[in-house]
């Protein structure tokens, strides 16, 4: 499978995601579906530098891929502590 069909199908479970955790606001499926929004924005973002945004060296590919993992398990966690308390 190509990295931008990757993409795509990640973006569209990411909305599908999103648009649930809004209509199932108060249900207990809200943190399941924030939680699977946030990993789909992690594939998207990995398909994105491993397709589109090709750094020119390995070492600038791989400080870009600890870049977005950091920073989409930092927002994940965030957003899942922010909504237990």
């Amino acid at each position: 499978m190509s990295m931008k069909r990757i993409f795509a199908i990640a973006a569209i479970v990411a909305f599908v995601a999103m648009i649930g955790a809004l209509v199932l606001a108060a249900g207990p499926w809200r943190l399941l579906l924030i939680g699977l929004a946030g990993i789909s924005g992690l594939v998207m973002s990995l398909a994105r530098v491993m397709a589109f945004d090709t750094p020119s060296t390995r070492v600038q590919r791989a400080i870009a891929i600890l870049y977005e993992v950091a920073f989409w398990l930092g927002l994940i966690g965030l957003a899942l502590f922010s909504f237990t308390r």
